[in-house]
Protein backbone atom coordinates (compact mmCIF):
# COMPACT_ATOMS: atom_id res chain seq x y z
CA UNK A 1 0.00 0.00 0.00
CA UNK A 2 1.96 3.17 -1.09
CA UNK A 3 1.82 6.56 1.02
CA UNK A 4 0.38 9.26 -0.55
CA UNK A 5 2.25 12.26 -1.61
CA UNK A 6 0.84 15.91 -0.42
CA UNK A 7 -0.74 16.82 -3.45
CA UNK A 8 -2.42 13.68 -3.86
CA UNK A 9 -0.52 11.43 -6.10
CA UNK A 10 0.86 7.97 -4.91
CA UNK A 11 4.32 7.14 -3.85
CA UNK A 12 5.89 6.12 -6.77
CA UNK A 13 8.09 2.42 -6.35
CA UNK A 14 11.40 1.72 -7.12
CA UNK A 15 11.66 0.83 -10.82
CA UNK A 16 14.08 -2.00 -10.36
CA UNK A 17 12.16 -3.07 -7.14
CA UNK A 18 10.58 -6.47 -9.23
CA UNK A 19 14.21 -7.53 -9.65
CA UNK A 20 14.80 -9.52 -7.13
CA UNK A 21 11.60 -11.70 -6.65
CA UNK A 22 12.18 -12.16 -10.74
CA UNK A 23 15.02 -13.57 -9.82
CA UNK A 24 14.37 -15.61 -6.85
CA UNK A 25 15.16 -19.57 -7.38
CA UNK A 26 11.93 -20.67 -4.78
CA UNK A 27 9.66 -17.94 -6.86
CA UNK A 28 11.01 -19.71 -10.10
CA UNK A 29 10.45 -23.38 -8.68
CA UNK A 30 6.70 -22.36 -7.83
CA UNK A 31 5.70 -21.09 -10.94
CA UNK A 32 6.62 -24.02 -12.38
CA UNK A 33 4.86 -26.25 -11.08
CA UNK A 34 1.80 -25.02 -11.15
CA UNK A 35 -0.87 -26.07 -13.24
CA UNK A 36 -2.26 -23.98 -16.59
CA UNK A 37 -5.30 -25.21 -18.57
CA UNK A 38 -3.74 -25.83 -22.17
CA UNK A 39 -4.71 -23.05 -24.77
CA UNK A 40 -7.92 -23.46 -26.86
CA UNK A 41 -7.16 -24.42 -30.37
CA UNK A 42 -9.99 -24.38 -32.77
CA UNK A 43 -13.34 -24.70 -32.35
CA UNK A 44 -14.27 -25.11 -29.17
CA UNK A 45 -16.67 -28.58 -27.87
CA UNK A 46 -20.43 -26.54 -28.47
CA UNK A 47 -21.64 -28.22 -31.58
CA UNK A 48 -24.72 -30.41 -28.95
CA UNK A 49 -25.33 -27.07 -27.04
CA UNK A 50 -26.22 -24.40 -29.78
CA UNK A 51 -30.14 -24.09 -30.35
CA UNK A 52 -31.36 -21.95 -33.51
CA UNK A 53 -33.82 -19.78 -31.50
CA UNK A 54 -36.40 -20.07 -34.49
CA UNK A 55 -36.55 -23.30 -33.16
CA UNK A 56 -37.34 -22.86 -29.30
CA UNK A 57 -40.91 -24.12 -27.84
CA UNK A 58 -43.03 -21.12 -28.63
CA UNK A 59 -44.08 -19.01 -25.01
CA UNK A 60 -47.53 -17.99 -25.91
CA UNK A 61 -46.21 -15.01 -24.21
CA UNK A 62 -46.92 -11.55 -26.13
CA UNK A 63 -43.95 -9.50 -27.71
CA UNK A 64 -42.91 -7.12 -24.49
CA UNK A 65 -44.18 -3.74 -25.18
CA UNK A 66 -42.72 -2.57 -21.47
CA UNK A 67 -38.96 -3.10 -19.88
CA UNK A 68 -38.35 -2.88 -16.08
CA UNK A 69 -34.93 -2.60 -15.49
CA UNK A 70 -33.02 -2.63 -12.19
CA UNK A 71 -29.51 -1.38 -11.23
CA UNK A 72 -27.91 -0.18 -8.15
CA UNK A 73 -24.91 1.67 -7.54
CA UNK A 74 -22.97 2.10 -4.24
CA UNK A 75 -20.00 4.71 -2.63
CA UNK A 76 -18.01 5.14 0.39
CA UNK A 77 -17.10 8.57 1.13
CA UNK A 78 -14.55 10.02 3.49
CA UNK A 79 -16.45 12.62 6.07
CA UNK A 80 -12.99 13.06 8.02
CA UNK A 81 -9.77 12.19 6.65
CA UNK A 82 -7.83 12.27 9.81
CA UNK A 83 -6.67 8.72 11.29
CA UNK A 84 -8.79 6.74 11.78
CA UNK A 85 -11.04 7.81 8.69
CA UNK A 86 -14.71 8.34 9.65
CA UNK A 87 -16.59 7.53 6.29
CA UNK A 88 -20.63 6.31 5.40
CA UNK A 89 -22.08 4.68 2.77
CA UNK A 90 -24.19 5.86 -0.10
CA UNK A 91 -25.82 3.24 -1.81
CA UNK A 92 -29.27 3.61 -4.32
CA UNK A 93 -31.02 0.73 -6.50
CA UNK A 94 -33.06 2.66 -9.88
CA UNK A 95 -36.02 0.88 -11.42
CA UNK A 96 -36.62 1.71 -15.03
CA UNK A 97 -39.92 2.02 -16.54
CA UNK A 98 -39.47 1.85 -20.23
CA UNK A 99 -42.09 1.62 -23.35
CA UNK A 100 -40.50 -0.93 -25.97
CA UNK A 101 -42.11 0.67 -28.53
CA UNK A 102 -40.55 4.48 -28.69
CA UNK A 103 -37.09 2.38 -28.88
CA UNK A 104 -37.62 0.95 -32.06
CA UNK A 105 -35.11 2.69 -34.41
CA UNK A 106 -36.09 3.99 -38.04
CA UNK A 107 -35.71 1.52 -40.87
CA UNK A 108 -32.83 0.80 -42.78
CA UNK A 109 -30.74 0.92 -39.39
CA UNK A 110 -31.57 4.23 -38.23
CA UNK A 111 -31.41 6.37 -35.04
CA UNK A 112 -34.24 5.79 -32.03
CA UNK A 113 -35.47 9.67 -31.80
CA UNK A 114 -33.75 10.86 -28.50
CA UNK A 115 -37.13 12.60 -27.38
CA UNK A 116 -38.99 9.43 -27.47
CA UNK A 117 -36.47 8.33 -25.31
CA UNK A 118 -36.79 10.65 -22.74
CA UNK A 119 -40.49 10.19 -22.61
CA UNK A 120 -40.37 6.35 -22.91
CA UNK A 121 -38.19 5.93 -19.72
CA UNK A 122 -39.46 6.88 -16.13
CA UNK A 123 -37.66 5.87 -12.88
CA UNK A 124 -38.06 5.46 -9.44
CA UNK A 125 -34.95 5.33 -7.07
CA UNK A 126 -35.07 3.45 -3.15
CA UNK A 127 -31.60 5.65 -1.86
CA UNK A 128 -30.17 5.72 2.07
CA UNK A 129 -27.05 6.29 3.70
CA UNK A 130 -25.45 3.66 6.66
CA UNK A 131 -22.21 4.08 8.73
CA UNK A 132 -19.09 2.54 7.42
CA UNK A 133 -16.04 3.33 9.57
CA UNK A 134 -15.80 5.08 12.88
CA UNK A 135 -19.15 6.66 12.35
CA UNK A 136 -21.86 4.89 14.41
CA UNK A 137 -25.69 5.70 14.77
CA UNK A 138 -25.05 6.84 18.66
CA UNK A 139 -22.00 7.17 21.07
CA UNK A 140 -20.52 3.73 22.04
CA UNK A 141 -21.64 1.53 19.69
CA UNK A 142 -19.26 -0.63 17.71
CA UNK A 143 -19.28 -1.26 13.81
CA UNK A 144 -21.11 -3.95 14.00
CA UNK A 145 -23.87 -2.45 16.06
CA UNK A 146 -23.77 0.75 14.23
CA UNK A 147 -24.41 -1.06 10.64
CA UNK A 148 -26.95 -3.17 11.76
CA UNK A 149 -29.29 -0.60 12.96
CA UNK A 150 -28.07 1.77 10.09
CA UNK A 151 -29.80 -0.95 7.76
CA UNK A 152 -32.72 -1.46 10.14
CA UNK A 153 -33.29 2.23 10.12
CA UNK A 154 -32.87 1.67 6.36
CA UNK A 155 -35.25 -0.26 5.71
CA UNK A 156 -37.70 0.85 8.15
CA UNK A 157 -37.39 4.09 5.99
CA UNK A 158 -37.35 3.75 2.48
CA UNK A 159 -40.12 2.35 0.82
CA UNK A 160 -41.48 0.97 -2.71
CA UNK A 161 -44.56 2.42 -4.48
CA UNK A 162 -47.24 -0.18 -5.46
CA UNK A 163 -50.81 0.13 -7.24
CA UNK A 164 -52.89 2.88 -6.22
CA UNK A 165 -50.06 4.81 -4.58
CA UNK A 166 -49.63 1.94 -1.81
CA UNK A 167 -46.21 2.38 -0.05
CA UNK A 168 -44.98 -0.81 1.12
CA UNK A 169 -41.57 -0.31 3.73
CA UNK A 170 -38.35 -2.48 2.29
CA UNK A 171 -39.20 -4.71 5.82
CA UNK A 172 -42.13 -5.61 4.85
CA UNK A 173 -40.85 -6.33 1.47
CA UNK A 174 -37.86 -8.58 2.74
CA UNK A 175 -41.20 -10.36 5.12
CA UNK A 176 -42.99 -11.19 1.69
CA UNK A 177 -39.59 -12.48 -0.08
CA UNK A 178 -38.57 -14.19 3.01
CA UNK A 179 -42.13 -16.02 3.21
CA UNK A 180 -44.45 -15.80 0.07
CA UNK A 181 -45.85 -12.97 -2.67
CA UNK A 182 -49.33 -12.88 -0.86
CA UNK A 183 -48.60 -13.92 2.30
CA UNK A 184 -44.73 -12.41 4.56
CA UNK A 185 -43.37 -14.27 7.50
CA UNK A 186 -43.87 -12.62 11.32
CA UNK A 187 -40.34 -13.71 11.86
CA UNK A 188 -37.24 -15.03 11.22
CA UNK A 189 -34.78 -17.61 12.69
CA UNK A 190 -31.23 -16.32 12.84
CA UNK A 191 -28.91 -19.26 12.80
CA UNK A 192 -26.66 -17.42 15.45
CA UNK A 193 -26.46 -14.19 17.50
CA UNK A 194 -24.71 -11.30 15.77
CA UNK A 195 -23.42 -10.44 19.13
CA UNK A 196 -20.95 -12.78 18.23
CA UNK A 197 -18.51 -10.20 16.56
CA UNK A 198 -18.21 -8.05 19.51
CA UNK A 199 -19.34 -9.82 22.14
CA UNK A 200 -18.20 -13.73 21.97
CA UNK A 201 -22.13 -14.48 22.47
CA UNK A 202 -22.85 -18.34 20.87
CA UNK A 203 -26.47 -18.73 21.34
CA UNK A 204 -27.93 -19.54 18.30
CA UNK A 205 -32.05 -20.48 16.88
CA UNK A 206 -32.95 -16.95 17.77
CA UNK A 207 -36.51 -16.03 16.67
CA UNK A 208 -36.87 -12.78 15.91
CA UNK A 209 -40.39 -11.19 15.03
CA UNK A 210 -40.23 -8.00 13.00
CA UNK A 211 -40.30 -5.58 15.56
CA UNK A 212 -37.12 -6.87 17.07
CA UNK A 213 -35.50 -8.54 19.91
CA UNK A 214 -33.07 -8.58 22.02
CA UNK A 215 -30.47 -11.73 22.33
CA UNK A 216 -31.80 -13.45 26.17
CA UNK A 217 -27.37 -14.42 26.63
CA UNK A 218 -25.66 -10.97 25.94
CA UNK A 219 -28.69 -8.34 25.41
CA UNK A 220 -27.59 -7.60 22.14
CA UNK A 221 -30.76 -5.86 20.46
CA UNK A 222 -31.76 -8.05 17.33
CA UNK A 223 -33.05 -6.50 13.80
CA UNK A 224 -35.78 -8.57 11.92
CA UNK A 225 -32.96 -7.51 8.70
CA UNK A 226 -30.15 -9.23 10.44
CA UNK A 227 -31.62 -12.15 8.44
CA UNK A 228 -29.90 -10.48 5.17
CA UNK A 229 -26.70 -11.26 7.21
CA UNK A 230 -24.84 -7.83 5.65
CA UNK A 231 -23.51 -7.35 9.18
CA UNK A 232 -21.33 -10.79 8.42
CA UNK A 233 -19.52 -8.87 5.63
CA UNK A 234 -18.62 -5.97 8.19
CA UNK A 235 -14.77 -4.92 9.43
CA UNK A 236 -14.38 -2.76 12.53
CA UNK A 237 -11.49 -1.11 11.36
CA UNK A 238 -10.75 0.45 7.98
CA UNK A 239 -13.67 0.80 4.76
CA UNK A 240 -16.65 -1.17 4.64
CA UNK A 241 -16.94 -1.03 0.70
CA UNK A 242 -17.34 -4.44 0.61
CA UNK A 243 -20.43 -5.02 3.00
CA UNK A 244 -21.89 -1.77 1.25
CA UNK A 245 -21.52 -4.02 -1.95
CA UNK A 246 -23.42 -6.42 -0.46
CA UNK A 247 -26.32 -4.32 1.09
CA UNK A 248 -26.30 -3.20 -2.20
CA UNK A 249 -27.13 -6.31 -4.02
CA UNK A 250 -29.49 -7.11 -1.17
CA UNK A 251 -31.45 -3.83 -2.16
CA UNK A 252 -31.45 -4.28 -6.17
CA UNK A 253 -32.95 -8.06 -5.02
CA UNK A 254 -35.78 -6.52 -3.12
CA UNK A 255 -36.37 -4.29 -5.63
CA UNK A 256 -36.40 -6.46 -8.76
CA UNK A 257 -38.68 -8.77 -7.02
CA UNK A 258 -41.24 -5.99 -5.24
CA UNK A 259 -41.42 -4.71 -8.84
CA UNK A 260 -42.58 -8.33 -10.40
CA UNK A 261 -45.09 -8.35 -7.75
CA UNK A 262 -46.27 -4.75 -7.92
CA UNK A 263 -46.99 -5.46 -11.89
CA UNK A 264 -48.44 -8.99 -11.57
CA UNK A 265 -51.55 -7.24 -9.71
CA UNK A 266 -51.65 -5.01 -11.72
CA UNK A 267 -54.57 -5.73 -14.84
CA UNK A 268 -53.90 -9.58 -14.23
CA UNK A 269 -53.36 -11.20 -17.64
CA UNK A 270 -52.79 -7.71 -19.40
CA UNK A 271 -50.43 -5.70 -18.42
CA UNK A 272 -48.14 -8.19 -16.99
CA UNK A 273 -46.99 -10.89 -19.54
CA UNK A 274 -46.44 -7.94 -21.55
CA UNK A 275 -43.82 -6.72 -19.64
CA UNK A 276 -39.96 -7.76 -19.05
CA UNK A 277 -37.85 -7.45 -16.11
CA UNK A 278 -34.18 -7.24 -16.67
CA UNK A 279 -31.93 -6.95 -13.70
CA UNK A 280 -27.98 -5.88 -14.45
CA UNK A 281 -26.09 -8.83 -13.63
CA UNK A 282 -26.74 -12.07 -12.72
CA UNK A 283 -29.59 -14.27 -11.06
CA UNK A 284 -27.24 -14.83 -8.21
CA UNK A 285 -26.69 -13.44 -4.52
CA UNK A 286 -23.12 -13.62 -3.07
CA UNK A 287 -21.34 -13.53 0.20
CA UNK A 288 -22.98 -13.61 2.88
CA UNK A 289 -26.40 -12.51 2.05
CA UNK A 290 -26.23 -15.67 -0.56
CA UNK A 291 -28.89 -17.42 1.58
CA UNK A 292 -31.44 -15.11 -0.10
CA UNK A 293 -31.42 -16.59 -3.47
CA UNK A 294 -33.49 -20.00 -2.62
CA UNK A 295 -35.95 -17.99 -1.01
CA UNK A 296 -35.95 -15.49 -4.68
CA UNK A 297 -36.26 -18.44 -6.66
CA UNK A 298 -39.17 -19.58 -4.38
CA UNK A 299 -40.73 -16.13 -4.96
CA UNK A 300 -40.82 -16.23 -8.66
CA UNK A 301 -42.35 -19.92 -8.96
CA UNK A 302 -44.71 -18.44 -6.41
CA UNK A 303 -45.84 -15.91 -9.14
CA UNK A 304 -45.72 -18.25 -11.93
CA UNK A 305 -48.20 -20.62 -10.01
CA UNK A 306 -50.54 -18.20 -9.90
CA UNK A 307 -50.29 -16.87 -13.16
CA UNK A 308 -50.83 -20.38 -14.28
CA UNK A 309 -53.81 -21.33 -11.33
CA UNK A 310 -55.40 -18.13 -13.23
CA UNK A 311 -55.47 -19.72 -16.95
CA UNK A 312 -52.72 -17.61 -18.19
CA UNK A 313 -49.30 -18.22 -19.41
CA UNK A 314 -47.36 -17.85 -16.74
CA UNK A 315 -44.18 -15.95 -15.34
CA UNK A 316 -43.07 -13.90 -18.34
CA UNK A 317 -39.18 -12.40 -19.34
CA UNK A 318 -37.25 -12.73 -16.14
CA UNK A 319 -33.85 -12.20 -16.68
CA UNK A 320 -30.10 -11.12 -15.34
CA UNK A 321 -27.73 -9.86 -18.11
CA UNK A 322 -24.10 -10.49 -16.87
CA UNK A 323 -21.67 -8.18 -18.12
CA UNK A 324 -18.58 -9.20 -16.62
CA UNK A 325 -16.90 -12.39 -15.08
CA UNK A 326 -15.52 -15.68 -16.63
CA UNK A 327 -18.64 -16.85 -18.06
CA UNK A 328 -18.97 -13.40 -20.47
CA UNK A 329 -15.20 -13.66 -20.91
CA UNK A 330 -15.39 -16.91 -22.22
CA UNK A 331 -18.21 -15.99 -24.10
CA UNK A 332 -16.37 -13.48 -26.02
CA UNK A 333 -13.79 -15.47 -26.43
CA UNK A 334 -15.88 -18.30 -28.63
CA UNK A 335 -18.23 -15.71 -30.35
CA UNK A 336 -16.75 -16.26 -33.69
CA UNK A 337 -18.32 -19.87 -33.27
CA UNK A 338 -21.89 -18.58 -31.90
CA UNK A 339 -23.96 -18.20 -35.45
CA UNK A 340 -25.88 -15.00 -34.72
CA UNK A 341 -29.57 -16.07 -33.53
CA UNK A 342 -28.49 -19.08 -31.86
CA UNK A 343 -28.38 -20.04 -28.23
CA UNK A 344 -25.69 -21.42 -26.26
CA UNK A 345 -26.80 -23.76 -23.51
CA UNK A 346 -24.47 -24.08 -20.24
CA UNK A 347 -24.95 -27.18 -18.93
CA UNK A 348 -22.56 -27.66 -15.66
CA UNK A 349 -20.40 -30.50 -17.44
CA UNK A 350 -19.19 -27.53 -20.03
CA UNK A 351 -18.51 -24.85 -17.36
CA UNK A 352 -16.39 -27.76 -15.07
CA UNK A 353 -14.31 -28.68 -17.97
CA UNK A 354 -14.27 -25.90 -20.49
CA UNK A 355 -14.11 -22.73 -17.72
CA UNK A 356 -13.43 -23.80 -14.63
CA UNK A 357 -10.95 -26.70 -15.47
CA UNK A 358 -11.95 -28.66 -12.29
CA UNK A 359 -13.02 -31.97 -11.18
CA UNK A 360 -16.26 -32.81 -8.69
CA UNK A 361 -19.99 -32.27 -8.52
CA UNK A 362 -20.64 -29.53 -7.12
CA UNK A 363 -22.50 -27.31 -9.36
CA UNK A 364 -21.55 -23.87 -10.85
CA UNK A 365 -23.39 -21.48 -8.54
CA UNK A 366 -24.80 -24.22 -6.62
CA UNK A 367 -24.95 -21.07 -3.53
CA UNK A 368 -24.93 -18.39 -5.22
CA UNK A 369 -27.46 -18.37 -8.54
CA UNK A 370 -31.05 -18.98 -8.46
CA UNK A 371 -31.10 -18.50 -12.48
CA UNK A 372 -29.30 -20.63 -15.22
CA UNK A 373 -27.17 -18.83 -16.96
CA UNK A 374 -27.16 -18.95 -21.36
CA UNK A 375 -25.27 -17.18 -23.84
CA UNK A 376 -27.15 -15.72 -27.09
CA UNK A 377 -25.91 -14.44 -29.79
CA UNK A 378 -28.29 -11.78 -31.14
CA UNK A 379 -28.83 -10.90 -34.63
CA UNK A 380 -27.06 -7.93 -34.78
CA UNK A 381 -23.76 -9.84 -33.87
CA UNK A 382 -24.07 -9.10 -29.67
CA UNK A 383 -22.84 -11.21 -27.56
CA UNK A 384 -24.75 -11.59 -24.34
CA UNK A 385 -24.71 -13.93 -20.88
CA UNK A 386 -27.94 -13.67 -19.43
CA UNK A 387 -29.83 -16.03 -16.35
CA UNK A 388 -33.29 -17.20 -16.28
CA UNK A 389 -34.86 -18.72 -13.23
CA UNK A 390 -36.46 -22.18 -13.95
CA UNK A 391 -40.21 -23.12 -14.21
CA UNK A 392 -42.24 -24.00 -12.16
CA UNK A 393 -40.34 -25.37 -10.20
CA UNK A 394 -36.43 -27.16 -9.84
CA UNK A 395 -33.00 -25.19 -9.29
CA UNK A 396 -30.84 -23.69 -11.96
CA UNK A 397 -28.63 -25.97 -11.24
CA UNK A 398 -30.33 -29.07 -11.35
CA UNK A 399 -29.02 -29.24 -15.48
CA UNK A 400 -25.52 -31.48 -14.87
CA UNK A 401 -25.24 -32.73 -18.43
CA UNK A 402 -27.53 -31.08 -20.66
CA UNK A 403 -30.10 -28.47 -19.74
CA UNK A 404 -33.63 -29.17 -20.62
CA UNK A 405 -35.35 -26.39 -21.97
CA UNK A 406 -38.50 -27.02 -20.80
CA UNK A 407 -38.24 -25.58 -17.39
CA UNK A 408 -37.61 -22.09 -19.20
CA UNK A 409 -40.62 -21.72 -21.17
CA UNK A 410 -40.19 -18.00 -21.84
CA UNK A 411 -37.07 -18.64 -23.47
CA UNK A 412 -37.99 -17.97 -27.02
CA UNK A 413 -40.22 -14.48 -26.14
CA UNK A 414 -36.62 -13.63 -23.93
CA UNK A 415 -34.40 -13.85 -26.74
CA UNK A 416 -36.77 -11.61 -29.16
CA UNK A 417 -36.52 -8.86 -26.49
CA UNK A 418 -32.76 -9.46 -26.58
CA UNK A 419 -32.91 -8.65 -30.49
CA UNK A 420 -35.02 -5.77 -29.99
CA UNK A 421 -33.25 -3.78 -26.91
CA UNK A 422 -29.76 -3.76 -28.53
CA UNK A 423 -28.17 -0.80 -28.59
CA UNK A 424 -24.79 0.19 -30.34
CA UNK A 425 -23.86 2.99 -27.77
CA UNK A 426 -22.01 0.33 -25.78
CA UNK A 427 -20.34 -3.24 -26.29
CA UNK A 428 -22.76 -5.89 -26.23
CA UNK A 429 -25.50 -4.03 -24.44
CA UNK A 430 -29.28 -3.73 -24.02
CA UNK A 431 -31.27 -0.73 -23.92
CA UNK A 432 -33.07 -0.82 -20.96
CA UNK A 433 -30.05 -1.80 -18.38
CA UNK A 434 -28.48 1.21 -19.83
CA UNK A 435 -31.16 3.25 -18.43
CA UNK A 436 -31.05 1.82 -15.43
CA UNK A 437 -27.28 2.54 -15.50
CA UNK A 438 -27.62 5.85 -15.88
CA UNK A 439 -30.64 6.81 -13.02
CA UNK A 440 -28.75 4.27 -10.59
CA UNK A 441 -24.68 5.62 -11.24
CA UNK A 442 -23.22 7.87 -8.57
CA UNK A 443 -20.83 9.65 -10.15
CA UNK A 444 -17.20 10.19 -9.48
CA UNK A 445 -16.01 13.02 -9.31
CA UNK A 446 -18.28 15.54 -8.49
CA UNK A 447 -20.60 13.31 -7.59
CA UNK A 448 -18.87 12.04 -4.77
CA UNK A 449 -17.45 15.77 -3.72
CA UNK A 450 -21.08 16.27 -3.17
CA UNK A 451 -21.64 13.52 -1.42
CA UNK A 452 -18.90 13.88 0.79
CA UNK A 453 -20.24 17.76 1.56
CA UNK A 454 -23.53 16.17 2.17
CA UNK A 455 -22.08 13.68 4.71
CA UNK A 456 -19.54 16.64 6.53
CA UNK A 457 -22.37 19.17 6.98
CA UNK A 458 -25.14 16.74 8.71
CA UNK A 459 -22.22 15.08 11.04
CA UNK A 460 -20.92 19.09 11.69
CA UNK A 461 -17.11 17.84 10.43
CA UNK A 462 -15.22 20.58 8.31
CA UNK A 463 -15.59 19.94 4.69
CA UNK A 464 -12.74 18.96 3.06
CA UNK A 465 -11.85 17.84 -0.88
CA UNK A 466 -12.32 14.26 -1.53
CA UNK A 467 -8.61 12.78 -2.01
CA UNK A 468 -8.22 11.09 -5.22
CA UNK A 469 -8.23 7.44 -5.55
CA UNK A 470 -4.90 5.93 -5.97
CA UNK A 471 -3.99 3.49 -8.63
CA UNK A 472 -2.00 0.89 -7.14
Amino acid sequence: MPYIQPEGAPERSNRLGHVRTAMDPSVQRALESYFLPPAVSGPPPIADLLIEAVTLHVSGLPEPAYAISIDGSKQEVEVRPDFPSARVGFAQVAGVFSQLDALVPAPRGGFVDPVAIAQAAHAALVKGVVPTSVVTVRPGQTMYEAWREGVWDLFTTCELEGPAGIRTSLVNVLAHVLGTPTVPVSSVTLERCPGRHDRDCQVGGLEIPISGAKCPECGTTLYFTDATNTHDEVEEFGSNDNALGRLMSVLELLTFLWQIRIFSQIDPGRVFPRCAFLLDGPLAMFGRPAGLKRHALRFLQAIHAQEIAAGRVGLPVVIGIEKTGVLAEHAEHIRDYIPPGYLLCLPDRYIREQIQHREGNRAYGYDTDYGRRFVYRARDGRTLVFSMPPMPSGDPTDDAATVNLAHYPSLDTALGLLDRVGTMLYRNAVIPVAFAHNFASLPLGTGSQVLTYLAQDALGATRTQVRPTPFF
